[in-house]
Formats: C-alpha cells, structure tokens, sequence
C-alpha cells in the first residue's frame, strides 16, 4: 500500500466531536448547524450538544467557531 494512500485514508477518518451548551431544540440544532456549516466545517452528526464533524482544525479557526456560536447563545463545552 503506498504511503501517500495510508495518509489520505487517516485524514478522511479523522473527526472531531464539539459538545455544545445551549443547544436543547430542533430550532438550536439548525442555528448550531448553520455556524458550523458558514465556517466551512464538514459536519458529520449532529444531535441534541453535540456535533462531530470532519477533521481537524486550528487554534484560529476553533476561535471563530467559539465566538460565532457565543454570538448566537450557545458556548463549545471544553472537556473535563
């Protein structure tokens, strides 16, 4: 198997789950989804505080989501 393929096949299963505060109805869910979706992330679940989406991101980019979703009354839980 060539090196470049195994690299490819680890990004695509990479994911990151964000447990969200404030988001307890089908209404959150949409308002959750469409943050994550203006900036640019690949959702890949969505549910009642929680959302996975596709790979991983940087300091500056966790950032923005943070202050988009605070901006919309709902804050990224950190874990315990």
């Amino acid at each position: 198997v060539c090196t470049a393929q195994m690299n490819h096949d680890a990004l695509i299963d990479q994911k990151t789950t964000f447990r969200i505060r404030g988001m307890v109805c089908a209404r959150c869910v949409g308002a959750v989804k469409a943050v994550f979706e203006q900036l640019g992330f690949s959702i890949l679940a969505i549910s009642l505080g929680h959302v996975v989406v596709h790979g991983t991101f940087s300091p500056e980019q966790e950032t923005l989501l943070h202050q988009a979703l605070e901006a919309q009354g709902f804050s990224v839980l950190s874990d315990p």
